[in-house]
């Protein structure tokens, strides 16, 4: 997002989309539906059909929009974490994508040398 105020306005903007979508479908919604600015995990207890003609209608519902979906029973990737249903229980773990390339900050660069010590700093705290 290339201004400071992107988030802000996507999080305006697809709030703004998540109520008028409330407001005009009537059918079987997800029972939970929880966001991060323009990226959303739910849980549904519907068929499958349903699920699908709800995701069809949240994913044509504007044209700015483009959505991605992925619909398990048991786990999916959110954000960088892995969520997987085990029992009773809802497990995490690191969820890297296919297109990371497990690269960090070259020490030398030339960024803020806080940011330089925040990186090793994050990577320690994965260790």
């Amino acid at each position: 997002m290339g201004s400071k105020m992107g988030p802000n306005y996507a999080c305006l903007f697809v709030g703004y989309v998540e109520e008028k979508i409330g407001q005009q479908y009537t059918c079987t919604v997800p029972q939970l539906q929880k966001r991060y600015i323009d990226d959303v995990v739910g849980i549904a207890c519907c068929s499958h059909v349903e699920l699908e003609e709800y995701i069809a209608l949240v994913s044509n519902f504007h044209p700015a929009l483009q959505f991605t979906h992925t619909i398990s029973e048991t786990e999916l990737p959110f954000l960088d974490i892995h969520l997987h249903i085990s029992g009773d229980r809802i497990q995490t773990s690191i969820h890297y994508k296919a297109t990371d390339t497990h690269s960090y900050l070259h020490y030398d660069s030339s960024h803020p040398c806080i940011r330089n010590v925040w990186t090793i700093v994050k990577i320690l705290a994965l260790s």
